[in-house]
């Protein structure tokens, strides 16, 4: 490999993913080559283990895999967790609080030492999540688990709801210290749900884009790409911030380059309009 330039870290869905949620051949490609001149890659996904080998099959060169908002970071392809950033037990207290007032519950995902799979309680959802609640945990290597007492650490809570309810709860989670959260738009129900992804204070993106910088002792440019709300701490620790088309109004104002969406692969001309600014 050519001498270390610097760091490329990049969300997955919506940034790199064409229209059934893979990562095209062209794009691995294209990253390979920035890898092989000495480019550090790394992908940050909210997504969990199981469900973002799905889309990151076909990448068999070195590069850094943050999962669940960067809760966990994994060296890849040899799969080796090489740091992580857990909650603690305490915040269920103050969540189960706040979800009085609801008609509704959220998730803890377990992590991906602990096989992937959820924890949930099924008689606290409404009847018209279950076929949404059946299609996430399709995407799990373990079935979910009805919840009971948990006293252990974790690395990701997601809270599920309309916009107005998770705008709702992220406001009332902004009195918790020690947390990072992200209001998004579900892309596994197509945006009819939004998520709060609630992680430690450090399991967040831009959190897991410093972990990984230290990890891989980088003096060079830092470019980072995304296209939700939960990519703005991770464009906040870049040199650089490529917002890719279709990016909410919001999340593109953090960015310098305003890439073609990803279903046009806009990523490439986005990393190469970067790399002339470096």
């Amino acid at each position: 490999m050519s001498k270390k330039q610097g760091l490329i870290a990049l969300d997955i869905d919506g940034t790199l993913t064409d229209g059934h949620h893979l990562i095209p051949d062209k794009v691995v490609d294209y990253l390979c080559g920035l890898h092989d001149s000495g480019w550090q890659i790394a992908l940050i996904t909210g997504r969990m283990y199981s469900f973002a080998k799905r889309a990151i099959g076909n990448m068999n060169f070195p590069y850094f895999l943050g999962i669940q908002n960067g809760a966990d970071i994994l060296s890849m392809p040899d799969e080796k967790l090489v740091d992580r950033a857990y909650l603690q037990d305490g915040i269920l207290d103050h969540l189960d609080l706040l979800y009085n007032e609801l008609n509704t519950d959220y998730l803890i995902y377990s992590g991906y030492e602990k096989g992937d799979f959820c924890y949930w309680r099924p008689n606290r959802f409404p009847q018209q999540m279950y076929p949404y609640l059946k299609k996430l945990e399709k995407l799990s290597d373990a079935p979910w688990q009805e919840r009971s007492d948990i006293r252990d650490s974790f690395p990701l809570i997601k809270c599920v709801g309309s916009y107005k309810t998770m705008h709702v709860v992220e406001e009332k989670l902004n009195t918790y210290t020690g947390i990072a959260t992200s209001l998004i738009s579900d892309p596994v129900s197509d945006g009819f749900y939004h998520l709060v992804l609630i992680t430690h204070a450090l399991g967040q993106k831009g959190g897991a884009l410093k972990r990984i910088a230290k990890l891989c002792d980088i003096e060079g440019p830092i470019i980072a790409a995304g296209d939700d709300a939960n990519d703005i701490p991770m464009f906040k620790e870049a040199d650089i911030a490529i917002a890719m088309g279709g990016a909410p109004e919001h999340v593109a104002a953090y960015g310098s380059i305003l890439a073609p969406p990803s279903t046009e692969m806009g990523i490439i001309p986005g990393i190469e309009q970067a790399l002339t600014r470096c």
